[in-house]
């Protein structure tokens, strides 16, 4: 007879097993931290009813996949391939030292975290690209209703062709005279 006390008994051991069997390359890692960040690893770690060393496990893990991330993308690759041929050897030692010898398991766990975040840089730069044109078009549009709407001002070269005749007062007009033309606005 199967009653709810001892579904919960046999749910405990199948939870046991998955985590002894998911932490079988764990090792252990002594990190020293400042006391103020230790007292906040306690306190998160008390209100969630979590073991401290176990929230220290997994905020080190995000925080080296920030890391990785920041990391150029051909060091990058680089790095996770050593890390990826590093990490075999220990955690064959690492299963070894954990009861299970006869680990042995291909380590891509750090070349797929790169090609994800290739993947990912990839698509971002694709998305940029694809707004860049739809920008400048409607930049130009709206600097082009500005033009249609500013009054016509006549700058210093169509004045001259205008004033052909009129030759001597052109060479006798100052720079100032021609600050708020457009032509002006570019040379200074």
């Amino acid at each position: 007879m199967s009653n709810r006390a001892q579904e919960i008994i046999k749910t405990f051991y199948e939870e046991e097993a998955k985590r002894q069997e998911s932490e079988v390359t764990f090792t252990d890692f002594t990190v020293r931290l400042n006391s103020s960040d230790l007292a906040m690893l306690e306190v998160i770690a008390k209100r969630f009813g979590k073991a401290a060393d176990r929230i220290a496990s997994e905020a080190t893990s995000a925080a080296l996949y920030s890391m990785v991330e920041a990391l150029e993308t051909g060091e990058r690759k680089a790095l996770a391939k050593e890390a990826d041929e590093l990490n075999e050897t220990l955690a064959k030692k690492a299963a070894k030292a954990n009861g299970k010898p006869d680990f042995d398991e291909k380590s891509v766990t750090w070349v797929m975290n790169d090609r994800a975040i290739t993947r990912e840089e990839n698509k971002r730069k694709k998305e940029q690209e694809e707004k860049k044109p739809a920008e400048p078009a409607s930049a130009t549009d709206a600097n082009q209703d500005q033009a249609d709407e500013a009054p016509k001002q006549t700058t210093y070269a169509e004045e001259s062709v205008d004033n052909n005749d009129n030759a001597s007062s052109m060479h006798n007009q100052s720079p100032s005279d021609n600050a708020s033309s457009p032509a002006s606005m570019f040379n200074s």
